[in-house]
């Protein structure tokens, strides 16, 4: 995924300072030298620098320009070259490397490379033929044979065919010492093999990566939930681990028991305040974990819930629970692991472990303190993870929880400083019979913000968290027999409000903590329907805001509106309808008219991108990022422009604005002309039977998910139309069917399924979009909380990669949810369009309570009595304006007959009753 390459450069950073680190601490005769820099560079578009000598070490290169490396080129005055490109530096190998190994440690060449030294040909790496690339790969070449202390020439011929490109990833150095080249993670790996049994995170031991997120909306630190138990967060270098020994040695950890002998559920069912439960028949372990409000600078915060949105006052806490079934007490020790293993599979720095005696804590880094109810620790120990020789490590700190307190104390200051410090904390305990409580509690944003506090007493209780979440996602509240889809419903929603920072809509904690566009359209889109207009208005202001001079809305950018990555042209279209959409729903036409002059600098800048095209489509662009390469078209961007300019038009109809309306439905149905053209022509011309990813991408798997905007949200297709109909059945049966409700993309299962399940349920075939909200319900990537990431693997169905829980997913699963019971149709709105008949046969009432639609408020429940085979409907609008409702029928249910308010009433078919906004109660007769 090309969002990962934001991070490359920090990642870089990292690796340079872990090798730094790692020789100051190992004395001689470890040989190391940096290769990273400035290196001559030229760029061979015909491929001439072989057959020109430009690896022998007298051709000069002093023309050439100086590029640092490792960096993509594209960076460096390369934007757009695709091709081969040359480097060469010349060095001197130091003595300390004499009678040495000499090993080359390359980080990521993207995409192949040849490498020549002192002019003689070593080898070559990647094919393009065959795809093969190290644009992520790390490689490692034994260099003994051909250097030896003195100078030297490497020279690199790079070949890049997609994307970024060049000697890009760090290291780029020489080691006599292979394992130098070990990042963090191998290097824990490796200890994990090597060493005795510890607790070891479910990442280190092949059992995959998945975590869920707890805290309050908008604020701009998240706490991280790892499926293992550990406690984390996004601003923390370390984890919290907690676990149980008794006295005849039985030990309690997550981390050694096999994932399904775990139970994770969320409190209430739905709420962000996960919950993990095992135990046996002697001992159950509950450990609740919240994300609270906090006192600040003994101060205590404000006390209603909404205010707390943005606030930077957080405090992680996790209640952890023993339940002791016998009568008798137990004895045992408590132990609490703070190591820098992160969730995501990262290992972090820690550089220190304290223990501060004036405020019975312990802080981790000289910042981040935390604390435990228990009081001080009867045992503390300090420990490094690993040696930069391997045989020298301990092993990991937790195997002491497994062996047992040792007779003699031990050393606590690590011999050698890799920054990868860990501490464990031991409290002796006796367990009365019944529930024994122990609180840990961690500030989130460290301890700046915590000067005078001792125990980080939150400023509300779990409970009092647990109903103001409650009320604030239940706005408007689903009935459905099915528990599952609805508390997934409202944990979703809990989810995109959490990743938000300070009412900028981000996509997750970790890799995506950004803006996208293209991901806040949808989420804003969920967000509106369940009535979260307060948060949509600073959305709003924050999209509008980052807006450049030209008018071009900069496809992501960060907290400060710097733009991040590249180009993408679908910006353009989702900035234009979000900001319609928020106008609908919120009846805010004051933000209509104050941003008006920006909706006409953006459709500028779309008339010249549309100019710039001979085709009329708008030009190549990154566009969604996994649909393709930046070189091709991409109907997606066709498509959201499309969705854009006719909401535009809708938004100026509404503001009483008749010509600025007529020009933009103009402008959209040129550009839908000429898309339509497009793939029309190219579907005769090709001979294919649906529309594609664009002109340059027939085959790929991309057609499904880009097309869907031209369906939901965006109305550039027609659901009747037999082409759009034939395209979406050959996805159908091509990229879901064979993985019973999964979408296969990119070699991963992509949950952005949920969007063809909205565009399934627009052609009149929901028991496809029920298909797949099974298939995702029961493939969870965090089981039990609802959270999908944004790529899974098609063999376990664990974290693949993105991010988690992806907010845009979780944004497309309230949406289509919603769309089984409310859709707004044109300017209609569609009831029930996806209700199934085992909903309805099951006894219970089917409907929803205080849905929010574009055309007001209305709540509607409809009820089955099998021995009358007759449907009750009750409906209830508030300030409806839409030109009708449209109640339908499960596929099975044939309409006989129709009463409206105690009358009967004519306007029906089979499947569909059509009734005014003012209808109250719908009696149908009904056949199977």
């Amino acid at each position: 995924m090309r969002r990962l390459q934001i991070a490359e450069k920090i990642i870089t950073l990292a690796f340079s300072l872990f090798v730094w680190v790692s020789l100051r601490a190992e004395a001689q005769p470890l040989a190391y030298l940096d290769l990273s820099g400035e290196w001559p560079f030229q760029i061979d578009p015909r491929n001439q620098g072989e057959g020109q000598g430009w690896f022998e070490p007298g051709y000069e290169d002093a023309g050439w320009e100086k590029i640092p490396a490792p960096a993509f080129w594209e960076r460096h005055g390369q934007q757009g070259y695709d091709g081969y490109a040359w480097y060469r530096i010349k060095f001197e190998l130091p003595e300390t490397f004499r009678n040495q190994p000499v090993y080359l440690g390359l980080g990521g060449v993207d995409d192949a490379f040849d490498l020549w030294i002192d002019g003689r040909r070593f080898g070559s790496f990647g094919d393009k033929q065959t795809g093969e690339t190290y644009y992520r790969r790390k490689s490692l070449h034994n260099l003994t044979r051909w250097l030896s202390p003195g100078p030297h020439l490497l020279a690199f011929r790079v070949e890049d065919w997609a994307g970024g490109g060049g000697i890009h990833q760090a290291p780029l150095a020489l080691a006599s010492d292979s394992t130098v080249f070990m990042t963090p993670e191998e290097r824990v790996r490796a200890l994990a093999k090597k060493n005795s049994p510890a607790l070891w995170p479910y990442w280190v031991q092949g059992l995959g990566q998945s975590w869920t997120v707890i805290g309050l909306p908008e604020a701009v630190a998240e706490g991280l939930v790892s499926r293992d138990g550990a406690l984390g967060a996004n601003t923390w270098p370390f984890t919290l681990s907690t676990w149980l020994r008794l006295e005849d040695g039985s030990v309690y950890a997550p981390e050694n028991r096999p994932p399904d002998q775990l139970t994770w559920q969320l409190e209430r069912g739905f709420l962000p305040l996960p919950q993990l439960l095992y135990g046996d028949e002697r001992i159950q372990i509950r450990q609740s974990y919240a994300g609270l409000p906090g006192v600040r600078e003994g101060e205590r915060s404000r006390a209603v819930f909404e205010k707390y949105r943005g606030e930077d006052a957080q405090i992680a806490q996790i209640d952890y629970e023993i339940t002791v079934a016998s009568e008798k007490p137990l004895k045992g020790w408590l132990f609490s692991g703070v190591r820098p293993y992160l969730v995501n599979s990262k290992v972090a720095e820690i550089q220190r472990i304290e223990w501060d005696e004036q405020r019975k804590t312990v802080v981790v880094n000289g910042k981040f303190p935390v604390w435990c109810s228990a009081g001080a620790p009867h045992h503390r120990f300090i420990r490094p993870v690993a040696s930069l020789k391997l045989d020298r490590s301990k092993g990991d700190i937790s195997e002491i929880v497994l062996k047992g307190i040792p007779a003699a104390p031990e050393k606590t200051v690590p011999e050698e400083d890799l920054r990868m410090i860990a501490g464990l904390f031991a409290w002796e305990v006796v367990l009365q019979p019944g529930v024994n409580l122990f609180q840990f509690r961690a500030p989130l944003e460290g301890s700046e913000t915590w000067k005078d506090s001792t125990e980080f007493a939150p400023a509300i209780s779990r409970p009092e968290m647990a109903d103001r979440w409650q009320a604030l996602l239940t706005a408007a509240a689903l009935k459905a027999p099915d528990k599952s889809l609805c508390n997934a419903y409202y944990a979703s929603l809990a989810y995109i409000l959490i990743n938000a920072d300070r009412g900028m809509p981000h996509p997750g904690p970790l890799a995506y903590d950004l803006f996208w566009y293209r991901d806040t359209a949808y989420m804003l889109a969920a967000l509106l329907r369940n009535g979260q207009f307060d948060f949509a208005r600073r959305a709003v202001n924050h999209l509008m805001a980052a807006q450049r001079p030209d008018g071009e809305f900069p496809p992501i950018f960060d907290l400060n509106y710097k733009q991040v990555g590249e180009r993408e042209w679908d910006s353009q279209g989702q900035a234009l309808f979000s900001l319609a959409e928020y106008v609908f729903f919120s009846g805010d036409t004051a933000a209509a008219r104050r941003y008006w002059p920006l909706v006409e600098r953006g459709v500028a800048f779309l008339d010249s991108l549309q100019a710039s095209s001979k085709t009329g489509i708008l030009p190549p662009s990154w566009s969604a990022e996994d649909l393709g390469s930046e070189k091709w078209h991409h109907y997606w961007d066709d498509f959201w422009a499309v969705a854009g300019l006719r909401h535009a038009a809708l938004l100026a109809q509404k503001m009483g604005w008749p010509e600025k309306s007529q020009r933009l439905r103009e402008k959209a149905h040129r550009l839908n002309e000429a898309t339509r053209a497009s793939y029309t022509q190219l579907m005769k011309k090709k001979k294919i039977s649906w529309i594609p990813n664009g002109p340059e991408d027939l085959q790929g798997s991309s057609m499904a998910r880009g097309t869907s905007p031209g369906l939901w949200p965006g109305g550039a297709l027609e659901t009747d139309d037999p082409l759009v109909k034939q395209s979406f059945d050959y996805y159908w049966n091509t990229w879901i069917t064979p993985y019973r409700g999964a979408y296969l993309h990119h070699n991963g299962f992509w949950p952005y399924a949920f969007e063809l399940g909205l565009c399934y349920l627009r052609l009149d075939e929901p028991e496809r979009a029920h298909a797949i909200l099974q298939w995702h319900l029961n493939h969870q990537t965090f089981p039990g909380g609802y959270a999908w990431a944004e790529v899974l693997d098609t063999v376990n169905h664990r974290f693949q990669a993105g991010d988690m829980p992806h907010a845009w997913v979780a944004a497309d699963y309230v949406n289509l949810v919603r769309g089984l019971l409310v859709d707004e149709r044109g300017d209609s709105l569609a009831l029930g369009a996806g209700i199934p008949r085992e909903w309805l046969e099951s006894g219970e009432a089917v409907g929803i309570t205080g849905a929010f639609t574009r055309f007001g408020k209305i709540t509607f429940e409809v009820s089955y009595r099998q021995s009358s085979q007759t449907l009750a409907w009750s409906i209830a609008g508030e300030n409806l304006h839409a030109a009708g409702l449209k109640l339908k029928l499960p596929r099975e249910f044939i309409c006989k007959s129709v009463e409206v308010d105690g009358a009967p009433w004519r306007d029906f078919n089979a499947g569909e009753i059509r009734l005014p906004v003012s209808a109250k109660s719908v009696l149908v007769q009904a056949a199977l």
